[in-house]
């Protein structure tokens, strides 16, 4: 006889209930992550503001960089560059011209000396053309300066000449660099006008427009959000605070105030052009501070906005993630035009009122989010040290081959609204 039981029924419990129903919905979510569709790139940048900012959206190497080229040169065969910062010690121009001279010492095919009149290597007894034969002249002179100079030569070397605030030239330049292509349709600056100046002896280099340049290791963004109240004003540094405008009450905006303190003085024996000599510290100590404002600022705004002009404050502040309120450049200008915030010329005295308008109606947080990363990608693109230092060398190599007269390597535009000089065409 065999004996059974009555089968038991399953009973599940309400533990195993919630369990199951889980991984379903678990398996069901991972299957939708791995099959979502990939969100383009593009989209990305456009809407910053719903996918957040770039993981390589600050200080360090970015996807858009432009890596430096040597040219097919090797390391071994450097070129020698002399480059002399004929400028007062404590010039508002040294730190851009300490910012090149920091660039062509990284150049890994390049091999520059620095040198200045106020160099404890400097004789004052001497010529400038002595004082730089005395160094050596090698294949580049490359001067920075304010001001125009007829002495400047070195034996069987390539005379650059940059000269900051003026439509000017040396006599024995060779090539010319000018920081606003409208500068080389002026007058003072057209062949029959040098001709005048420096006489019929006188031989016609190569002129050309380079872009401006900012530091990525001192200029970077920091991935906040962008608050349209957060405006700084950035008068030039000889302005009289007495002449700085005047902000809105009970708003968030600010005026930026340089350094009171000034350059390290000299010491005899002492090379003050040294990578870490105490003057090159202070200098870059000054740039680290405008640096940490317009990174703390979300627009800003530079005295001589109605201008118009891309330069290397604007180049600085695009870097830094801070939109720039102004003109629209001529130069660049369809690029640069939606990375702006756009001001009319024509009104100069009611420029804080249209800039609160154009913050609060057409150009919000969300929008200037998107022109910060936009303006940051240029500028990494186009204002580096590294990229400006390429195209003076290529220009160089233009000259080299031949190439006289006027170049005008990036977008320009020239209107009646243009700054300097205008066109023969515009009346009145």
């Amino acid at each position: 006889m065999v004996l059974t039981s009555t089968p038991r029924p399953v009973v599940l419990s309400f533990r195993t209930l919630l369990i199951i129903p889980s991984l379903v919905l678990g398996t069901a979510y991972l299957w939708t992550v791995l099959h979502r569709p990939i969100i383009p790139r593009q989209l990305k940048l456009d809407d910053p503001s719903t996918f957040g900012w770039p993981s390589w959206y600050g200080k360090g190497i970015i996807p858009y960089d432009v890596p430096y080229s040597r040219d097919g040169q090797v390391c071994q065969d450097k070129s020698k560059v002399l480059y002399f910062i004929d400028l007062p010690y404590d010039s508002p121009y040294i730190p851009s011209a300490l910012s090149t001279l920091s660039a062509l010492e990284a150049a890994p095919d390049i091999d520059v000396v620095a040198i200045s009149p106020s160099s404890s290597t400097w004789d004052q007894s001497l010529s400038v053309t002595d004082n730089m034969e005395m160094l050596g002249c090698g294949d580049r002179l490359w001067r920075v300066s304010d001001r125009v100079a007829s002495d400047v030569t070195c034996s069987n070397s390539t005379v650059i000449t940059e000269i900051y605030g003026s439509t000017q030239s040396d006599t024995r330049a060779d090539v010319t660099i000018l920081s606003q292509p409208h500068e080389m349709v002026s007058n003072r600056l057209s062949h029959a006008s040098l001709k005048d100046i420096h006489g019929d002896e006188w031989k016609m280099g190569l002129f050309a427009h380079i872009l401006p340049s900012a530091d990525p290791t001192i200029f970077y963004p920091r991935n906040h959000t962008p608050d349209p109240n957060r405006v700084t004003y950035f008068p030039r540094p000889d302005t009289p605070p007495d002449r700085y405008p005047k902000l809105p009450r009970g708003s968030s905006w600010t005026i930026y105030r340089s350094s009171l303190s000034s350059p390290p003085k000299m010491i005899s024996g002492q090379n003050h052009l040294a990578p870490d000599s105490a003057y090159r510290r202070y200098w870059q100590k000054e740039a680290g501070k405008r640096a940490a404002a317009m990174r703390s600022a979300s627009v800003c705004v530079f005295e001589q906005w109605r201008e118009g002009l891309l330069d290397d404050d604007m180049a600085q502040a695009m870097m830094a993630g801070c939109v720039v309120a102004t003109v629209i450049p001529e130069v660049e200008r369809e690029l640069l035009s939606t990375v702006v915030v756009p001001l009319p010329k024509s009104d100069p005295d009611s420029w804080i009122e249209n800039l609160e308008n154009a913050l609060s109606v057409s150009i919000t947080g969300q929008e200037l989010q998107r022109r910060a990363l936009h303006a940051f990608i240029i500028a990494r693109q186009k204002f580096t040290t590294e990229i400006r230092i390429k195209a003076v060398r290529d220009v160089v190599k233009k000259w080299q081959v031949g190439a006289r007269g006027y170049l005008f390597p990036n977008g320009w535009r020239w209107s009646c609204d243009s700054p300097g000089e205008k066109p023969p065409w515009c009346v009145g």
